[in-house]
Parts: C-alpha cells; structure tokens; sequence
C-alpha cells in the first residue's frame, strides 16, 4: 500500500514540476518575446536568425554610406553649379570686352573682373565637405589645386596641369612626354620593311616619329604587346590622380593589383582634372596657343583684355572657354545619373532591411496573441493539479506517517 502511495506522489510531482516548468516558459516567452531564449532550444531557426542578422548588419552599413555618399554629392553638385556659373559669367565678360567699345580703363576693369572670378574658380577647385577635398582623386592631406608662385601655371598636386594626359592603355594620368597615336591616319603608315612598326608618311616629312626610348619617359609594355612598344613610365603617374570606391551593396571585390573592381563598387571620386580640363594647349588662329584647362585660360583672357587688347586671341579663348564649360555640364550629368543610382539603392538597401526585419522576426519573435493563449492553458493546467494534490496528497501523507 505505501509503495503505491509513493508511487502517486512521484507521479503527482513530476506532472507538477513539469506543470510549472511550461508554466515558467511561457511567462518568458511573454516577457522577452521571443520565441527561444538559448540557441539550442532551436538550432535551425537560430542559426538562420544569426546568418540574417549578419546580412543586415552588412546592409544597414551600406546604407549609411549610401546616405552620406547622397550628402556629399550634393555638395559636388553645388560646387559644380558655382564653378559652371563662374565659367559662364567669363563667358559674357570676354563676349563683351569683343562687341563693345570699352576703353581701356573699361577693359582694365574687366579683366580685374575675370582675376577675381578666378580666384574663386581656384576656391571652388578646392572646395570639400566633411574634411574631403571634393575634386582631390586620393588626396586629402593638402590642397589638389595650386598655382605655381613663378609661373603661374595651374597645378593639381604639384604636377602642371598642361603637362599631364591620360593614358589610352590604363586610363591613368601620366605626366611628361606623351606617346603619340602612331596610328593615326596620314601621321604615321605600316613600315613596309617592318611589318607591325610605323614609320613617318612620306608626304608628310614634318611628322617625326619620337624616340621612345628616351630613359625617365616610357618602359617597355610588359603585358605582352609587340615587341617594341611603349607604355608610360609609372614613375610619371600622377600623384593621388586615382579613383576611389564605395562598398553600397554590389557584391564589393578587389582585383589582383589590390584595386576595387568598377563593375562591384561605386565610384565616390570627380576628378578635378576631367573637370576643369588638362593636357597640352591647343592650336588656334596664327598659331597660338590656347590653354586646355579653365584657369590658365582665364588669365590668357585676362592678358588678351589687358594691356594688349586682342579681339583675335579673344575669340579663339571664347571657344576654348564654352567647350570646357560644356564639360562641365557633362560632369554635372554625370552626377545626376551616379546621384539616381544612389537614391535608386538607398531604396532597393531599405526595403531589403525591412524584409530581413520581417524574417528573423518571424524566426525568433513569439506571437502575443499564441502566447497569451498558451499561458492561459499553462495557468489552468497548474490550478488543476493543485487541485488534484489537494485530494491525493492529505491522505496519503497522513497514511505515510502511521
């Protein structure tokens, strides 16, 4: 007889324990609202959970980027406004220095003018936003755009302006001696002798084919071209004239040279140089030369107002001056499109945060109203076994104790 009583109050205490046990959980799951509170309780939904709260991570830090990259676009955008508004105001100053009769304290005044908006061309050059030079390539310890104290020509990094090309083999800018496009058409014509070598055309005896060999300027090409041909020297390369890139979600990978890949990352970068304009000066009327880049064409302007009035070099710069404005605006279309890009990410990363929100939610969030339920259940459960106790256990004490 006392065995069976034992046996009953064993059996009475674990369905209490385990009574209150689910009693205790679901309390719990009603405080923290989670499904789970250890891993183990769940291996497969929480190790789904963590691998999605990983790629969220990811996400909302490509966000940020994105939303700061938005912010400082829109501050290339102004400065890109101002430098294009400057160009344009040239542009009418120089129209008018040609159609009217100015005297020459008129055109004195005029080119005082042109000096000071470029003074502020050079400012907005060198314009930045949060402690970054805007239009610096990589740099971002020192100004990009100087002017040399002796010559005065316009320099980015310390290198002229009028000196530096870009190279059609890399897309980097290069410095120095240039090597020409051998084959251009009615320059340079097959060797005959010399299949695969150019030699000068003969109808043209003033085209000279350069020494390219000349030490400190090119390299032989290690990639494999013809025998013979040249590449730039890369001790020529421009300093900090790179690009450089953001991480905004496009499945970011570097290439063999340590660089990031165009096609999986965003290009933060304007080159001031693309900008503003570079390379050697043109040839317009009589032979002269007309500077490439906007500010050492504006002070050939302000040279041609005063003290030398001349309405021919005038409007030859005139032209020069319109086509790098045009650039300009291609630049700030450029922006547009890399701004649309931006906004048209930031949404595609917001809604693919919400989602994985929504999911890892789904995987370790409980449900109130479920929840609220299965502690009702629990609660009457445990009323009833104590209850049931409440009948087995007086009488089977008081037998266990005679």
């Amino acid at each position: 007889m006392r065995v069976a009583q034992r046996s009953i109050s064993r059996n009475y205490m674990r369905r209490l324990n385990n009574s209150l046990s689910k009693r205790t959980e679901s309390m719990e799951r009603g405080e923290s609202g989670l499904k789970f509170s250890k891993l183990s309780d769940n291996v497969a939904d929480g190790s789904r959970a963590m691998h999605i709260q990983e790629e969220r991570y990811q996400s909302t830090q490509q966000l940020d980027n994105t939303e700061n990259l938005l912010a400082e676009l829109k501050s290339v955008d102004s400065n890109m406004k101002s430098i294009q508004s400057v160009m344009q105001t040239v542009q009418e100053r120089v129209l008018k220095a040609m159609s009217d009769p100015i005297s020459e304290d008129g055109r004195a005044v005029l080119a005082k003018e042109i000096s000071n908006l470029k003074d502020q061309l050079l400012q907005f050059a060198n314009s930045q936003f949060s402690g970054k030079y805007l239009f610096s390539g990589t740099n971002n310890s020192t100004q990009p755009f100087t002017v040399n104290e002796e010559t005065g020509k316009f320099q980015f990094n310390g290198i002229d302006v009028d000196s530096i090309y870009r190279s059609s083999s890399d897309g980097k800018y290069y410095y120095g001696a240039q090597i020409p496009d051998l084959s251009k058409p009615g320059d340079f014509i097959p060797n005959p002798d010399n299949p695969g070598v150019m030699m000068p055309d003969p109808n043209d005896p003033t085209k000279q084919i350069p020494d390219l060999s000349q030490p400190g300027e090119f390299i032989p090409d290690p990639a494999g071209n013809p025998p013979g041909e040249m590449m730039p020297d890369p001790s020529k390369q421009v300093p900090h004239s790179g690009d450089v890139y953001a991480d905004i979600g496009l499945g970011l990978k570097i290439t063999g040279d340590v660089q990031a890949d165009p096609r999986t990352a965003f290009q933060i970068s304007f080159s001031g140089l693309e900008l503003l304009g570079f390379g050697a000066p043109i040839e317009g009327g009589d032979g002269r030369q007309i500077s490439s880049n906007a500010y050492d064409l504006l002070t050939q302007i302000e040279n041609a107002i005063t003290p030398n009035y001349d309405k021919e070099a005038l409007d030859d710069m005139h032209k020069q001056l319109v086509k790098l404005t045009d650039k300009v605006g291609m630049n700030r279309t450029d922006l547009g499109t890399r701004t649309n890009f931006l906004e048209q990410t930031k949404d595609r990363l917001e809604a693919d945060i919400d989602n994985m929100s929504e999911l890892e939610s789904n995987l370790v969030s409980s449900d109130p109203a479920e929840d609220a339920i299965k502690m009702k259940e629990c609660e009457y459960v445990w009323l009833a076994v104590l209850q049931l106790g409440s009948q087995i256990l007086p009488s089977s004490l008081l037998d266990f104790m005679r």
